[in-house]
């Protein structure tokens, strides 16, 4: 199974797919078996596609909590596994919490990113809409579906509680905070850029995206009217969401 070790001895886990341009797929909150990217793997075949645990996740390292900044910090960390990997440029696909993650990279190294899709992102440090769901991770993570637990048991095996606990911990952190995810960065991209929102996404409203969507110069933006917090995984609209992508990749890689 391929690991890298970061410079702190971190060992995060990937799956290296496919050969051909390279794409870095970065999973959300409570980890890629939440919403897995099957149909990207399918989609995006002529693709190298990169598909990691981040640190805290799946068969990474484990963490007991997770830091407020841990957006920029695990920029970082992507950024060092594609060091690792001898890959000098790449396509982001980051989707909720790791679209976070592939702004900020695209933020600190931009020359690195030769696409840059933001997925069910979010602009503010605070979620007044999503409260209850965080105190719901954070403090009883069985409350969850039983669906969703099984999913978490699939990707996070016993550690599954942990992951959920640290992810609604640190957005209660982050909610008590004012401004931006991004430190008012955002208009510091200059990569092209497709944000990509469903209209009926519980945690960030429409009105929130497109004021992100305008803060990156030149950044294209699609609501999918039916779908919700996850466009890529869903079932009427992963499809559409799959052929938007190619579409942008083609006129702007």
């Amino acid at each position: 199974m391929p690991f890298f070790i970061l410079p702190d001895q971190t060992r995060l886990y990937f799956d290296d797919i496919g050969d051909g341009p390279p794409m870095l797929l970065l999973h959300a909150g409570l980890g890629r078996y939440a919403d897995w990217f099957y149909s990207q793997i399918e989609a995006f075949s002529d693709h190298r596609l990169l598909i990691p645990d981040r640190r805290g996740y799946g068969r990474s390292t484990p963490v007991d909590h997770l830091p407020t900044d841990y957006h920029p910090r695990n920029a970082d960390d992507m950024l060092n596994l594609l060091d690792g990997l001898s890959i000098a440029g790449a396509v982001l696909w980051g989707h909720s919490d790791g679209a976070i993650i592939a702004a900020w990279m695209a933020i600190k190294q931009p020359d690195r990113v030769q696409a840059l899709i933001l997925e069910g992102s979010h602009l503010w440090r605070r979620k007044p809409q999503s409260l209850d769901a965080f105190c719901d991770g954070a403090n009883d993570p069985d409350s969850l579906s039983e669906r969703a637990i099984q999913r978490l048991q699939e990707g996070h095996g016993d550690r599954w509680r942990q992951v959920v606990s640290n992810w609604g911990n640190v957005w209660l952190a982050l909610s008590r905070m004012d401004g931006d995810l991004y430190d008012g960065r955002l208009p510091e991209i200059h990569v092209p850029t497709l944000v990509l929102h469903g209209a009926r996404d519980p945690h960030t409203s429409v009105a929130e995206i497109e004021l992100l969507a305008a803060q990156i110069p030149d950044a294209q933006l699609h609501v999918f009217p039916d779908a919700g917090h996850s466009p890529h995984s869903e079932r009427g609209s992963r499809d559409d969401c799959n052929r938007r992508v190619r579409r942008f990749l083609c006129v702007d890689v």
